[in-house]
């Protein structure tokens, strides 16, 4: 697609050492990228960048942004957020969240941890995966699998299994994405994250608002956020990689009918990638669509989302060739199960309604996700396919509202058919006999499950003095599941006959119902020292109920599930400080879990872990020079087994007291910002890793890592922008996740150095 220039060195002699680096071959955008870095430091040079440029200048973006329908206070946040140069802008107006109350509100008075990564933030980093934002949130690590898969922690460890998606809640403008008892893992690919107006990123409980799964952290996407004043936009955009990697994106925001009473505004926005994928056989294509209208009416309001993606992806496993085995640069394109793939498609439609001035608003909502995929990481490597489809409503009204109290109050009902199909197609063909035995080729699970949930919530505000605001909220939460178990019970062959070594691994549960009900609550204070600083502190008690895949999909012969819901109290106690485009954050946080839900030794799903949760989190920012400003953001905790629960591949060693795996304790971010005009941006990012434990037994470790990343952005014309960015620019040799299990280190591979190119333009 584009050729290497020859002569890059010598013509490029300015440029700084650490970018010439060896070269290798075939890599035509990385030579690319390198002779446009020189082309623009020359043309820096040229145009005399002495010339002091105001600091209200540099802090306005060129009317080139590709979120055109980011509202006004998204703007002025991501002015707080991402400029070094305001020196005039007054903090606490600017910075509105709704994730923290599930209505707008300033984030200085918000008294609990929360973060927003800016349409500005989202811009500039040009996200091709979600694990792009981890460094701008303390104490989050999206951990990236093969592809577009990835785990997710928020003050917490890396959790796996089935149910460890429930730990966390992922929405879209308030509604989840996925509906309750029924997560993926790999939830967060659903969103169009690299086209949203912000990501907030909540840190730790919020059951009382959000109910099941909001324990660790909750990160909502905002899409668009529509102003009444824009005009119509449209823009295109096109990305280049190495690997053949190309992402294609598009955007259309307009205005119709500007009449006082009646206006229509909508906003189409698409996005589609191709990657070939750095590893063997693992290429990736994805799209993406958002779709959305906003009437604004006399008397009402009515904003409507339609989203949908599909992936199909071609799977890399666990690099499986030793310990350290990632350090080879023999084996870092090595893929051992190119055979697997995954499936994934999601559709989601929402309209909220709400009076033009009034105090009420309600969202029906709908929901379609279906998912199939080759589970390679199994003896015998049979076929997933799951899914569910959804429909609910939320509801909330504020009845009360003064500069004294401040009442909330509502109710989320929903309604989800969900299924499970597992399949083996090939007899199992390893070195065991007992394992060719056990996990027999054929049907393993084919069930349904039908969930109905509802849930009431209340929660108010009480302006104690000037300074001092108290909060409290109380939630209730109901869900049941029916399941239908459409193949024989127990753990046969899918012909009915019994597998040696006493039974089929794979069993089927009898057809059975199940119900929870669990309450949720939380108090918070906060204390305004000034309009530019806060003390804040926050209990909350959150839960998660069982997952139906915890329920449902049992093995080795346990013939029910009798789990019941995890539960955890959080407290969390916090200082804020915002002036003149600097900013800072202090927390502390303490968590206590009960009644963890666990796979035990037997295969079987139990409660009884008891898990502890605590660290301090920073970030900050701070303006060094017109120029040039830092931004930074830094995690120290420690996750630990607060008893001894008999885990699955543990080795009956007493954990308790012991590091949960795949916990660093240290994780920390920095960006060095430089912006010599309102048309140029630069910024070098480091990233820090901590080493961690690899099992519950605290005896095998990864050794952790730190990564450095240049971003350049120019707008050569008014309409046209040119973005460069430089991963992994040292080209360390890292693992995105190491893992030990059945006696082998496993790493995912972390990606060497990617160079790309992205040309935007606006119509």
């Amino acid at each position: 697609m584009f050729t290497a220039h020859k002569g890059f060195k010598k013509q490029n002699a300015m440029l700084p050492k650490i970018f010439f680096i060896k070269q290798h071959q075939n890599r035509p955008i990385k030579h690319l990228t390198l002779l446009l870095i020189g082309l623009f430091c020359n043309s820096l040079l040229a145009s005399g960048l002495s010339d002091t440029v105001s600091s209200t200048e540099k802090t306005t973006e060129p009317t080139t942004n590709r979120h055109i329908a980011t509202s006004s206070k998204t703007a002025n946040q991501s002015s707080e957020n991402e400029s070094s140069n305001n020196s005039n802008a007054n903090i606490k107006d600017a910075v509105i969240i709704v994730t923290g109350k599930r209505r707008a509100h300033p984030l200085l008075n918000t008294p609990q941890s929360i973060t927003s990564i800016s349409s500005d933030t989202i811009d500039f980093i040009q996200p091709t995966h979600s694990n792009e934002l981890s460094s701008f949130v303390p104490g989050m690590w999206i951990s990236r699998g093969n592809g577009q898969e990835h785990l997710t922690a928020i003050r917490s460890p890396v959790f796996t299994g089935p149910g460890s998606c429930a730990e966390f809640l992922i929405m879209e403008n308030n509604i989840p994405v996925r509906a309750k008892g029924f997560c993926n893992v790999n939830q967060l690919f659903d969103a169009n994250i690299a086209q949203a107006s912000s990501v907030e990123v909540l840190r730790g409980a919020n059951s009382a608002l959000y109910g099941s799964d909001a324990i660790h952290g909750t990160v909502n996407v905002i899409t668009t956020e529509f102003d009444r004043a824009l005009p119509a936009m449209s823009s295109a955009q096109l990305s280049a990689g190495e690997d053949d990697d190309i992402s294609v994106s598009s955007q259309i925001v307009s205005l119709y009918d500007p009449a006082v009473t009646k206006r229509h505004k909508y906003a189409l926005k698409f996005q589609g990638t191709h990657d070939n994928g750095f590893k063997h056989a693992a290429g990736f294509d994805q799209q993406k669509l958002s779709a959305e209208h906003l009437f604004i009416g006399t008397d009402y309001d009515i904003h409507t989302l339609f989203s949908a993606s599909n992936l199909n992806q071609e799977t890399a496993g666990y690099l499986q060739q030793g310990e350290n085995a990632y350090r080879n640069d023999a084996f870092l394109r090595q893929n051992d199960f190119p055979e697997a793939f995954r499936d994934a498609r999601s559709f989601r439609l929402q309209s909220n309604i709400k009076p033009s001035s009034g105090s009420w608003e309600i969202t029906p909502y709908a929901r379609a996700n279906d998912m199939t995929f080759l589970m390679h990481f199994l003896p015998g490597q049979p076929v997933e396919k799951n899914g569910h489809d959804s429909v609910g409503i939320h509801f909330q009204w504020i009845p009360i509202e003064s500069n004294k109290l401040t009442l909330q109050t509502g109710f989320d009902s929903e309604l989800t058919r969900g299924y499970l199909n597992q399949y083996q197609p090939a007899p199992t063909n390893t070195g065991s006999a007992f394992l060719n035995e056990v996990l027999p080729q054929g049907q393993h699970y084919d069930y349904t499950v039908n969930s109905k949930s509802a849930a009431v919530f209340t929660n108010a505000d009480f302006q104690l003095s000037d300074t001092i605001n108290f909060s409290t909220g109380l939630r209730l939460d109901y869900i049941s599941f029916k399941y239908n178990n459409q193949m024989q019970n127990g753990n046969s062959r899918d012909n009915g006959t019994t597998c040696g070594f006493g039974g089929c691994r794979y069993t089927r549960p009898a057809d059975r119902s199940d119900s929870f009900t669990e309450p949720s609550a939380f108090i918070a204070m906060n204390v305004s020292l000034d309009n530019q600083q806060q003390f804040f502190a926050k209990l909350d008690t959150a839960h998660r109920t069982p997952q139906a895949t915890e329920l449902y999909r049992l093995q080795n012969g346990q013939s029910s599930a009798n789990i019941e819901p995890q539960s955890a109290t959080s407290l969390e106690a916090g200082y804020r400080s915002r002036n003149d485009g600097d900013a800072f954050e202090a927390v502390v946080f303490s968590m206590r879990k009960r009644h963890v839900i666990f796979q035990n030794n037997q295969r079987q799903w139990v409660n009884g872990a008891k898990t502890a949760h605590q660290g301090i989190e920073f970030s900050w920012q701070q303006r060094l020079s017109d120029q040039w400003s830092l931004k930074g953001v830094a995690t120290y905790a420690e996750h630990t087994y607060q008893n001894n629960p008999d885990l699955r591949g543990s080795n009956q060693m007493n954990i308790n007291g012991n590091d949960i795996d795949t916990a660093p304790k240290f994780i920390a971010a920095m960006h060095l910002n430089w912006r010599p005009t309102p048309d140029i941006r630069a910024a070098l990012e480091w990233q820090h890793l901590s080493s961690y434990y690899l099992n519950p037994e605290n005896t095998e470790q990864y050794s952790g890592h730190q990564l450095f990343h240049f971003r350049l952005a120019r707008h050569l014309t008014p309409k046209t922008r040119l973005l460069i960015q430089v991963k992994n620019i040292t080209n360390k040799n890292y693992a995105e996740r190491a893992d030990f299990a059945f006696g082998n280190h496993r790493y995912f591979v972390g990606e060497p150095r990617q160079f790309y190119l992205t040309v935007e333009q606006v119509f």
